[in-house]
């Protein structure tokens, strides 16, 4: 495990190549109540659908030819997205006020890429563990 983007945020590896590499995607914040999260993705196709999967369980299920990480069964969630010219995504949000410590937080991005596996890429996997 390698550290993403400070120290909230750990990187589980699992991408999957696309027409640019294995996208990469990245959390940026302390995961501290009421502080900035953002979330970025970056070198996916251009102009493609893409799904950010979250999930508070690992899953570890094949998918499209590679390693779906996080379970998104509730309260996980799977959010539609779409790239956008440079083939990038990235999101801006608050972190809510009432995450109690050591709750682990599975992130993936799926995009459709025909270059990859049975049509899809995937980005690798960033865990962030509130403190």
């Amino acid at each position: 495990m390698t550290t993403v983007q400070g120290k909230a945020f750990t990187d589980l590896g699992q991408g999957l190549a696309g027409a640019h590499g294995e996208p990469l995607l990245t959390g940026k914040g302390t995961l501290l109540p009421h502080t900035p999260l953002q979330l970025g993705l970056s070198a996916a196709r251009e102009h493609a659908p893409a799904w950010l999967v979250a999930g508070f369980a690992q899953l570890g299920a094949p998918l499209f030819g590679g390693t779906l990480v996080p379970d998104p069964a509730a309260p996980g969630l799977v959010i539609p997205l779409v790239t956008g010219a440079a083939g990038a995504i990235t999101l801006n949000a608050s972190w809510p006020p009432a995450m109690p410590a050591d709750v682990e937080l599975f992130l993936q991005a799926r995009v459709q890429d025909p270059a990859g596996p049975q049509g899809f890429a995937a980005s690798n996997a960033p865990l962030g563990s509130t403190p």
